[in-house]
């Protein structure tokens, strides 16, 4: 029950905040750890970031690896 939006959910559930509290606890809460993840990525020896719309470029990163 640690993943992102259970303890929302189960608060929206108890009462304890509303349907619009809700959503952007979550949209937040994602944002967070999206941020963790790309500081813990960025420290790591020869980590390679890519666009969605680099397709190409990530084609061939695969290739090489």
């Amino acid at each position: 029950m640690q993943g992102i939006g259970y303890r929302e959910i189960f608060d929206y559930l108890d009462g304890k905040i509303t349907l619009n509290e809700l959503k952007d606890q979550i949209k937040q809460h994602t944002r967070n750890y999206a941020k963790r993840q790309i500081t813990w990525f960025k420290r790591m020896e020869g980590a390679r970031f890519f666009k969605p719309t680099e397709f190409e470029e990530i084609v061939e990163f695969l290739k090489d690896f």
